[in-house]
């Protein structure tokens, strides 16, 4: 991946919402994310990758790393509704996410 640069006088996270860092594509791990149960109800696989809605204003989803397996019923409520604090959900992502280094899923390369 070639380095981006990001507009003076934004911090990362204003140029990830704004786009300026292109997409965050991991297909390996949205396949994965696929296989496991709903993150809210537990319904069996397989999920729908639910990216954060915070990035709806682009033209594309957020990153992949920030998705959350959810079943269809789960995933179109979140599509409809939001979620007041996304915070939580982002937390739950970057478990899934260190689950996914832990079982050799993802490799962090330094």
């Amino acid at each position: 991946m070639s380095a981006r640069i990001i507009p003076p006088g934004l911090t990362f996270p204003q140029a990830l919402r704004l786009g300026y860092t292109g997409p965050i594509r991991l297909p390996g791990y949205i396949k994965w994310i696929k296989t496991l149960p709903c993150h809210h109800c537990q319904a069996p696989g397989p999920s729908d990758p639910s990216h954060p809605n915070f990035f709806k204003s682009q033209k594309n989803k957020g990153p992949d790393p920030l998705a959350l397996p959810e079943c269809r019923v789960d995933h179109e409520c979140y599509e409809r509704n939001g979620f007041p604090n996304e915070e939580p959900r982002l937390a739950a992502a970057a478990l899934y996410m260190l689950r996914a280094i832990y079982e050799g899923r993802l490799r962090w390369v330094g």
